[in-house]
């Protein structure tokens, strides 16, 4: 079975590996390093407790309760609003800690559009993003791993909105391990997940987009390093017997495609 996707999920996918390609340019990192000297220690203590707050919701919140904190957050690094919200006692305290937080580092945020809006990140998501990527940096120095499986069960804490179908449910008694082999057993359960896959697909998942990472690469060259479409091209491989001009318009189609996919508009970026 093939990885499925959303388009909200295929946006967020191609702003990941876009930042990755910006995380990988020397230029950038240091710049960003130099604009970030002056926050550092508050943006560090900013990660320790949004890491906290996050282990202390999961535990006392509703899936949906936890995302209006995420929500919150996100407005505030984003516009510089903070809702009240109700919560817990102790997570209130916590919550409120993080406000004033958020308060402080304000020359931060706007700061940090500035820097995005210079490297061509010209789209709302783009000061949030940076400091998510800063903010695991950070993490990462302090010992904590980069990359952390979600156990299947709190994946919709992960997620800030419902995908439009109900979750799958598979029931295993324990006859079934005396009275079918595992063979047996595993097919059975690869045909729910087929019937499953075929549902998710009528209501509107598709097969996850194969060539998103290199077009990211792509739309940075272009547009950062303002390499010509027929540049790329060159130092790609393309189909024996074909030509390069025709490759070439097929990396614009792909970058323009991708701009519009991570919602940039070309005419932003000229």
């Amino acid at each position: 079975m093939p990885k499925l996707s959303h388009p909200r999920t295929v946006k967020d996918d191609a702003i990941n590996y876009l930042l990755r390609v910006y995380w990988n340019d020397t230029e950038f990192r240091e710049e960003l390093q130099e604009f970030s000297k002056p926050y550092a220690l508050s943006l560090t203590e900013l990660a320790v407790e949004l890491v906290k707050f996050s282990t202390d919701g999961r535990q006392v919140l509703s899936p949906e309760d936890y995302k209006k904190t995420g929500d919150n957050f996100y407005d505030a690094a984003v516009a510089g609003k903070f809702k009240e919200l109700e919560l817990p006692p102790d997570l209130s305290h916590q919550h409120a800690q993080i406000k004033q937080m958020y308060e402080e580092l304000q020359p931060y945020f706007g700061g940090l559009v500035e820097l995005a809006y210079k490297w061509k990140l010209r789209a709302p998501w783009a000061g949030r993003v940076l400091h998510l990527y800063d903010m695991a940096d950070r993490l990462e120095a302090l010992g904590m791993p980069r990359n952390i499986d979600v156990p299947l069960e709190q994946l919709e804490y992960l997620h800030h909105w419902k995908l439009p179908c109900p979750d799958l449910d598979i029931r295993l008694p324990a006859w079934a391990f005396i009275d079918y082999t595992p063979e047996q057993i595993k097919a059975e359960i690869a045909r729910k997940l087929t019937d499953y896959e075929r549902e998710l697909k009528a209501a509107g998942l598709r097969e996850y987009p194969s060539r998103l990472e290199k077009h990211a690469q792509w739309w940075f060259e272009h547009y950062v390093h303002r390499k010509k479409y027929d540049d790329i091209a060159q130092e790609e491989a393309y189909t024996p017997g074909g030509s390069l001009i025709s490759y070439a318009k097929n990396v614009g189609r792909a970058v323009r495609r991708f701009s519009r996919l991570i919602g940039i508009e070309a005419q932003e970026l000229k």
